[in-house]
């Protein structure tokens, strides 16, 4: 999964408002991209929510 300058920059300023702390930007990056698939894992329908076709 590929996140944009943009999309780090904007979790850059969420993560340091919310926690009070500073990382590099490769720690950033990869703090993202892993919220980033935790939302899809949760967030994603089981078999029983995906309508029968």
């Amino acid at each position: 999964m590929f996140l944009s300058d943009q999309a780090v920059k904007e979790f850059k300023e969420i993560y340091e408002a919310e926690f009070k702390e500073k990382l590099t930007d490769g720690e950033y990056r990869v703090r993202a991209e892993n919220f980033l698939r935790l939302m899809e894992l949760i967030t994603k329908p089981t078999a029983k929510e995906v309508p029968k076709k």
